[in-house]
């Protein structure tokens, strides 16, 4: 400890922003103050790092809303499974459109997909049906939330565009 103590000299270094400074309060690699950190200031840190790495939020949806994000579905499936359902719980021909990505490498749903209503009114109703609704077979409790893309043509251009996305990357 000595030795560090003389290498480094007595002049203290301060810490980068989020980052708290080390146990002994002596300079290491340039992050150092004269203070020794509580648990809090270790704590507050670790949540100052955590906000930085967060990812971006989806945006909210402006204008109507038709399109709902129905989440938490099983990974086993199928599309005209997740249609039969819907048009169970009253809703055949309120929709135009439903999209339901897959994962390509296990070739399973990725939990979620996308259903344009014909109107918002019907778009608020699917968000109740849908809410806690469970799946067969699923201890998962559903719900519907507005996408971030809204209305039939808007998610058929988006859907079109990853699937050119998806040549492309084929082709290259």
């Amino acid at each position: 400890c000595l030795r560090r103590r003389e290498q480094l000299g007595s002049v203290p270094q301060r810490a980068p922003p989020g980052l708290p400074p080390p146990e002994d309060g002596f300079a290491h690699e340039g992050k150092d103050t004269n203070s020794i950190p509580s648990k809090m200031d270790k704590r507050e840190a670790k949540t100052a790092n955590k906000v930085v790495d967060q990812p971006r939020r989806a945006a909210k949806p402006s204008g109507p809303i038709t399109t709902m994000q129905l989440r938490n579905i099983p990974h086993s499936l199928t599309m005209e499974q997740l249609r039969a359902v819907v048009n169970e719980q009253g809703f055949i021909g309120k929709y135009d459109f439903m999209w339901m990505p897959r994962a390509t490498k296990r070739n399973t749903s990725t939990g979620f997909a996308f259903v344009n209503l014909i109107s918002t009114e019907l778009a608020e109703s699917f968000a109740e049906v849908f809410k806690g609704y469970r799946f067969e077979g699923s201890r998962s409790r559903s719900r519907a939330t507005p996408a971030e893309i809204q209305g039939y043509d808007a998610n058929l251009e988006h859907l079109l565009e990853r699937a050119l996305d998806g040549v492309e990357d084929m082709v290259q």
